[in-house]
């Protein structure tokens, strides 16, 4: 048996009947002339698993399909996925209006390890997600190889609205979790907010209350790694005023935050 799918590229439609959703067909059948069985057709390769994002629309998520017999020809499954907002499957997302978005924004610093003050942050989205070996220039301010402390500028974000779905769509959050934002988020630079996750409640039997966690961090969540010797300590030269550091960044991967339904 050899399985072949076929996508229609026509069926590839976006409308807002029921919540802002898109669709996908596929024929599925045998190169041989075999019969495929539905569950063969269902996990076929090339067919799309549930959660996976759509091809033109990466903020829709593979949702709910159907399964028929087609009429193209006997032996022949057709295939309809449906994609939707993350935030539920077949429910509408736009229930709750902007004006009555409950926000809650708490500004503060954190204490972070640094080697040098006054360092150059990269000028690039690409650099910032991956700033290579490049020293990050400023002065020198540890002791010896020790750092000192930095009280680092950053602020927490919880966005919280009401969903009303038949049920909650947990692989959206988790796909998101740990990435930075793609483009400016409530007017804070791309790259400098982070998705740290969401909490959600049931309040009615097909009502959601879901909360979304973000941190801000004026570095982009950039941290200085001196360089290290072979035996793994850090590199300073003789008189200990200069060394060379580098940033990392453990938030490598952007994520356009549209996921959240009423911004």
């Amino acid at each position: 048996m050899s399985i072949v799918v076929k996508e229609l590229l026509s069926s590839r439609e976006f409308g807002t009947s029921g919540g802002f959703q898109g669709t996908r067909r596929f024929l599925v059948y045998d190169d041989d002339g075999g019969i495929v069985s539905p569950e063969d057709a269902i996990d076929a390769p090339g067919i799309p698993q549930n959660g996976a994002t759509h091809p033109d629309w990466p903020t829709l998520l593979a949702d709910t399909y159907t399964a028929t017999p087609s009429d193209e020809a006997a032996g022949v499954w057709s295939i309809d996925w449906s994609y939707t907002l993350p935030i539920s499957e077949g429910g509408d997302p736009g229930d709750t209006s902007e004006e009555t978005l409950p926000l809650s924004v708490s500004v503060g610093v954190t204490a972070v390890d640094i080697w040098k003050s006054g360092p150059n942050i990269p000028a690039t989205p690409a650099l910032i997600s991956d700033p290579g070996d490049i020293d990050i220039g400023g002065t020198v301010v540890a002791v010896g190889p020790n750092p000192i402390s930095f009280w680092l500028p950053n602020a927490q974000i919880s966005i919280t609205e009401t969903i009303t779905a038949a049920s909650f769509n947990a692989a959206a959050a988790l796909s998101h979790v740990g990435k930075r934002n793609l483009r400016s988020f409530m007017g804070l630079e791309p790259g400098s907010v982070v998705f740290k996750g969401t909490n959600v409640s049931r309040q009615t039997a097909y009502e959601y209350s879901v909360v979304y966690e973000f941190g801000w961090d004026a570095w982009y969540h950039l941290r200085q790694f001196p360089e290290k010797n072979p035996d793994g300590r850090t590199k300073v030269n003789l008189d200990e005023t200069e060394m060379q550091v580098y940033w990392r960044q453990p938030f490598a991967d952007t994520v356009d935050f549209g996921f959240i339904s009423s911004l």
